[in-house]
């Protein structure tokens, strides 16, 4: 006779649609970006899931803020992307003017100081990588800031007579 067991079907087309997109961005060649940007991701932490990149990123900017002024190469490499990618900044009256600079300097060194290590971006999960990208995309010209910093006082660079810190014509 009849066993008496209901059933239902779920068919599972997100994994489908994911593992296309993986399949695409091979066959793309897009792997390598995706994993640079995964990089770009984890930058605050590390290494093994520790916070030491993080303290590295916090130190930096206590530095600049010790150090430099609102008149360096730095800021001025970054100003305008920094700003369009705000948009409190982006939104001000005033911007390109001295009490704006001086503000997106402050706010930059501020926010520095204030985040966080994140989290472990996992690419097993899709919607986490998905998520930290978006972040990570949003923060892009403010982790920049230090990782200069960091590159001058490490003598990977200087910031004078170098052609990346030199207004372009």
């Amino acid at each position: 006779g009849p066993v008496g067991y209901r059933a239902t079907l779920n068919l599972d087309l997100l994994h489908r649609i994911i593992n296309d997109l993986t399949t695409a961005q091979n066959e793309a060649g897009l792997t390598v970006i995706k994993l640079e940007f995964l990089h770009v991701c984890r930058m605050r932490m590390g290494p093994w899931t520790g916070q030491t990149n993080w303290s590295i990123l916090r130190y930096a900017g206590r530095e600049m803020r010790a150090t430099l002024t609102h008149h360096n190469p730095i800021l001025e490499l970054l100003y305008e992307d920094l700003v369009a990618s705000v948009p409190f900044l982006r939104n001000q009256p005033d911007v390109g003017s001295e009490r704006h600079i001086k503000m997106t300097w402050d706010w930059a060194l501020d926010k520095l100081e204030a985040r966080g290590c994140g989290t472990h971006t996992q690419t097993k999960r899709w919607w986490h990588f998905e998520n930290s990208s978006r972040e990570g995309s949003e923060n892009r010209w403010l982790d920049l800031l230090p990782l200069l910093w960091l590159g001058h006082r490490r003598n990977w660079w200087q910031l004078a007579n170098n052609p990346i810190f030199q207004p372009s014509s």
